[in-house]
C-alpha cells in the first residue's frame, strides 16, 4: 500500500507542493517527505526479482544497510532496466541517500510526528527535500521531479 502527501496528487506534484509549503514545523515536513521515500521505494522496487526485501513495509535504515549487502544478478538488473531504473543507482546511489535521511530523521527527533527531541530546522527541511528528490529521480522514470 503506497502512503502518499495526498493520495490523489501524483508524486512530482507532491514534492512541489511539500517544496512550497512554508511551515514552522520542519519536524512534520521532514516526516513526511521520510514516508513518502518509504512508501514509493516498495512500490518503485519492490516487485522487482531480486528486491523483494524491499516489499511491503521497509525503514530507511534498514532498506540502506539491504541495497548495500545486495549482489544484484543479471536478471533483476534487466528488470531494473527494462523498468527505467539504473542498477547502479539503487546499489550504490540510493543507499547513501537513504542513510542520509534516516540520519536527518534520527538526529532531528523527526521518527514520530511530535517527537521533539531536537526539532528540525529549516535547513534539515531542506536537505530532506534534497535527497527524497534526488531518490525520486532515480526511482520514478522519466519523472519531471527537479
Amino acid at each position: 500500500m503506497r502512503v502518499l502527501l495526498d493520495e490523489n496528487l501524483p508524486v512530482g506534484l507532491e514534492m512541489q507542493l511539500a517544496e512550497n509549503q512554508p511551515s514552522a514545523n520542519f519536524s512534520a515536513a521532514l516526516l513526511s517527505l521520510c514516508k513518502a521515500v518509504e512508501s514509493e521505494i516498495p512500490y518503485r522496487l519492490g516487485s522487482i526479482s531480486g528486491l523483494g526485501f524491499l516489499a511491503g513495509r521497509i525503514e530507511l535504515g534498514a532498506a540502506d544497510k539491504n541495497l548495500r549487502n545486495a549482489k544484484l544478478e543479471g536478471s533483476t538488473k534487466q528488470s531494473l532496466i527494462s523498468n527505467g531504473i539504473k542498477p547502479g543507482f539503487v546499489t550504490s546511489t540510493l543507499p547513501q541517500l537513504l542513510f542520509g535521511l534516516a540520519k536527518l530523521r534520527r538526529d532531528t527527533g523527526s521518527a514520530h510526528v511530535g517527537d521533539e527531541t531536537r526539532s528540525a530546522k529549516e535547513e534539515d527541511a531542506g536537505k530532506a527535500r534534497q535527497l527524497t528528490g534526488e531518490v525520486l529521480k532515480g526511482i520514478v522514470p522519466n519523472s519531471d521531479i527537479k
